[in-house]
């Protein structure tokens, strides 16, 4: 609905399907379809003639069969890619946030809270046999979802110099994202004596530490050319982080962490025509 000029809200509901399939390798039997339904509110708006950009949604949506990708098997065997079926939730809010503060400056910024967690966790013909003989299955009811963050932001500031040869465009970003679930492989396989705490970017629970990433970059536009020289700068404060865990290595005692880049820096020279 358009309130004014400048301020409109909206509601949506949609509903996302996904065909069920087999599992080609091991003695997982075949998944369902996976089905999800979403609703969300939200506010588009600008301000000060449109000097000030602002949109805010909050939304929640609810996975039935969600289709989950791991890497598991019968005790003494091989582990194989397997998909099972769980059911899943989750709720947040966005915020996107722009201010043209002066001609030259720009500030802007995005939010993210999600919070999710599994509401059903189907258990392999294997899992089954084991927990009736008593041995401990890991089930992930009540945990976040695999490889979701529970807060995201950014953000960035721009600054353009004129000069009477040219303009310099002055940009430095920040990203962050918390602590989260190891990603596609779903629970952790405990198949090596080693202490996640010593692991620089894990968790002491074998979670994917939160991190920062800050970026430089220095850009000279010449007048009346289509030349355009950069300085840059990624990672600036040289963090040290992990963006991924887990693999096929794993089922064979070799636990996988895959760091991001370190910090580096460059000149980068582009012409447009």
């Amino acid at each position: 609905y358009q309130w004014q000029k400048n301020l409109m809200t909206y509601i949506s509901y949609s509903e996302g399907f996904k065909a069920g399939g087999f599992n080609t390798l091991g003695e997982a039997p075949p998944v369902d379809e996976e089905t999800v339904e979403n609703i969300e509110i939200g506010m588009k708006s600008s301000w000060l003639e449109n000097q000030i950009q602002l949109n805010v949604s909050a939304f929640q949506y609810d996975y039935s069969d969600l289709q989950n990708h791991e890497l598991d098997g019968p005790a003494g065997s091989v582990p194989t890619y397997n998909l099972r079926n769980v059911d899943a939730e989750g709720q947040g809010v966005e915020v996107e946030f722009k201010w043209q503060a002066t001609p030259d400056l720009l500030l802007s910024a995005n939010y993210a809270w999600l919070d999710t967690e599994y509401t059903q966790w189907q258990f392999f013909p294997w899992e089954e046999d084991e927990i009736q003989q008593g041995i401990p299955v890991d089930d992930l009811t009540g945990q976040p979802i695999s490889g979701m963050p529970k807060i995201q932001y950014n953000i960035a500031v721009d600054y353009f110099s004129e000069f009477s040869h040219g303009d310099i465009n002055w940009h430095f970003d920040y990203a962050y994202s918390s602590e989260r679930q190891q990603d596609i492989d779903g629970p952790a396989l405990a198949v090596l004596p080693y202490d996640p705490a010593q692991v620089t970017g894990l968790t002491p629970d074998n979670k994917v530490d939160a991190y920062g990433l800050a970026n430089l970059r220095i850009t000279y536009l010449p007048n009346d050319s289509e030349l355009s020289v950069a300085l840059f700068a990624r990672n600036l404060f040289d963090e040290e982080y992990i963006y991924g865990i887990g693999g096929q290595a794993m089922s064979v005692g070799s636990p996988i962490a895959n760091p991001g880049l370190p910090r580096m820096y460059g000149v980068e020279v582009s012409y447009n025509f």
